[in-house]
């Protein structure tokens, strides 16, 4: 990481607010449909408990495609040594740029 080449920031950036913002804003909304009356009691379940519910479930499976998508944005590639460059016989230094010292 000592040359900041092909860290793709732009899309690191887009995973991490996704999952703030998107979190953030999705209780919103939940937050304003329960006060506006269209998520009411179910059963047993206070509207509250609903909201809760629903926001719950909901962050599941947004974790799960944000899981997905941070595989990709954050993979373990940029961590490897440079190969190509390196005049070790294929050993590679680590991270750093660092020979084994």
């Amino acid at each position: 990481l000592c040359k900041p080449v092909n860290w793709h920031p732009l899309g690191k950036f887009l995973c991490i607010k996704g999952v703030v913002f998107f979190t953030w804003w999705q209780g919103v909304l939940i937050a304003v449909l329960k006060d506006k009356g269209l998520i009411s009691d179910i059963g047993d379940w206070a509207k509250e408990d609903v909201a809760n519910g629903l926001q719950d479930y909901l962050i599941c499976v947004e974790m799960f495609c944000f899981a997905i998508a941070h595989a990709f944005t954050f993979t373990h590639k940029e961590y490897l040594p440079n190969r190509s460059s390196s005049n070790d016989g294929g050993q590679g230094g680590n991270a750093y740029g660092d020979e084994g010292t």
